[in-house]
């Protein structure tokens, strides 16, 4: 009897001692992931917080190695300096995003997203420069990078190439393009990473840059009602000068298409005429965003329209200062050469004639003596002071 009470013992001992680890354990939040993702610069990107309140106390801090400061939120300091302050001027809060805008390569860190003391999101966040972007379109001869061929033995690194989704037509009703982008990432071990993150885990900075990918589209246009272009802004150049027409709220990320004189201009398009003596193109680091003119030139004359997301966004009419002619040009020097020649006789007449009068004031006068005799004096040099 003894023995089995014993044994009871025991097992409860045991069933209080294995719940007691349980019942010291709080409950506390979930650990919060650490996204890493890739961006290209000269664009805007935006984080979201997931799961963020919108309290009014969401705030979003930023650091590259260094201290974590806030850079976005309601306890935004106003006294950083160097490249953190040009990042606060670029970020602002949207609801429960942040957006940066005109990203840059040393933009790249650990975007944190906080409501109030809670962390609620972390994003380990890569730039890559633009400046570096691939450009293919097949319909011209274009290829895209591919895959870099295997490393050698010992150094288990992989460089490709991964492709968003494609955006929709530019364009509807016609001919277009659509474009997909293409983020360098690196595959080291059983680490995959955009490539800007391989240095942290001992990797150089690999000689590869992001993509971009174009291609022929044709879509019919839905049956809604399109709003009207805004009106057109005028926009004045010299003649040999560089312009540059940027459309607003494009990006790289969005389609973006541009007309002139109700005429579609593409990529492809304007590349078949960059031998012309007014070269035309869309830059490619905004993904077409932006519309370049170089020596701009009397043809070039026009209204230019852009689209993005297949709503009108803005209207640029071009206008060039008209030369004057041969003729007016000459009538203009003959008077200004009739005016200094009636300036310069107005001031030989007014400096002569104060001569005259200089010397007739200072001319020393006769004394009269008596017997006819005179005799000159000495000239008086503050008589003229009165004249």
């Amino acid at each position: 009897m003894s023995s089995s009470l014993s044994v009871l013992l025991s097992v409860a001992l045991l069933a209080v001692l294995g719940t007691v680890p349980n019942l010291l354990l709080v409950p506390g939040p979930p650990p919060v992931l650490l996204l890493r993702l890739p961006f290209i610069s000269h664009n805007p990107f935006r984080l979201r917080c997931p799961g963020g309140e919108r309290s009014g106390n969401l705030h979003w801090e930023y650091s590259n190695g260094s201290e974590a400061l806030t850079i976005a939120g309601p306890w935004a300091a106003h006294y950083y300096r160097g490249p953190l302050k040009q990042l606060k001027m670029r970020s602002r809060v949207l609801w429960d995003q942040l957006e940066v805008r005109h990203a840059r390569p040393r933009d790249s860190g650990l975007y944190v997203c906080k409501d109030g003391q809670r962390t609620v999101a972390r994003f380990q966040v890569e730039v890559q420069d633009a400046t570096r972007l691939h450009v293919s379109q097949e319909a011209l001869g274009q290829w895209g990078l591919g895959r870099l061929p295997a490393p050698p033995p010992g150094r288990r690194t992989l460089l490709f190439t991964v492709w968003s989704s494609w955006q929709a037509c530019d364009r509807c009703g016609s001919p277009g393009e659509r474009k997909r982008l293409g983020y360098c990432y690196g595959r080291a071990g059983a680490e995959t990473v955009p490539c800007g993150l391989m240095t942290g885990l001992g990797f150089l900075s690999p000689p590869r840059g992001p993509e971009l990918q174009v291609e022929v589209c044709r879509v019919s246009c839905p049956l809604r009602v399109t709003p009207p272009p805004p009106s057109p802004r005028t926009r004045l150049a010299r003649p040999g000068s560089h312009l540059v027409l940027s459309c607003p709220g494009g990006s790289i990320h969005r389609p973006v298409s541009w007309q002139r004189d109700g005429v579609p201009l593409t990529r492809a398009m304007l590349l078949r005429h960059r031998g012309e003596a007014s070269s035309h193109w869309l830059d490619p680091l905004t993904g077409g965003a932006s519309y370049c003119i170089a020596r701009v030139a009397a043809s070039d004359r026009g209204l230019y329209r852009c689209q993005v997301g297949g709503r009108p966004a803005a209207s640029f009419r071009l206008v060039l200062p008209n030369a004057p002619t041969p003729h007016r040009r000459f009538e203009l020097v003959r008077i200004l050469g009739a005016a200094r020649a009636l300036l310069a006789t107005f001031a030989a007449l007014f400096i002569s004639s104060a001569l005259l009068e200089l010397a007739h004031c200072c001319y020393p006068r006769p004394l009269a003596l008596p017997g006819s005799l005179t005799l000159p004096l000495t000239p008086d040099p503050w008589h003229c002071r009165g004249q």
